[in-house]
């Protein structure tokens, strides 16, 4: 089984990763602070977890939403999930 891979948007609070990851340690988090990626807009976030197969995890669906959609087709389908 293939492990879900994550990426921890800038504004996601980090005891919902810490606590998330304690009780499912198959998944793996990436945050974007500590992979270069912190006051990146959402698109350049948005195409970095595309090239790398990563699931969004963010609070901030109001502005993250809108740049769901491909523009293209050489990006992957991505994933987002507001919590």
């Amino acid at each position: 089984m293939t492990a879900v891979r994550l990426l921890a948007d800038e504004n996601l609070n980090r005891v919902l990763v810490t606590a998330t990851s304690r009780l499912e340690p198959a998944l793996e988090f990436l945050i974007a602070t500590e992979i270069g990626l912190a006051g990146q807009p959402d698109r350049v976030v948005l195409d970095y977890a595309a090239r790398n197969s990563l699931v969004v995890i963010t609070h901030d669906v109001r502005t993250m939403i809108p740049h769901y959609s491909c523009d293209s087709n050489e990006m992957a389908p991505l994933g987002v999930d507001g919590v």
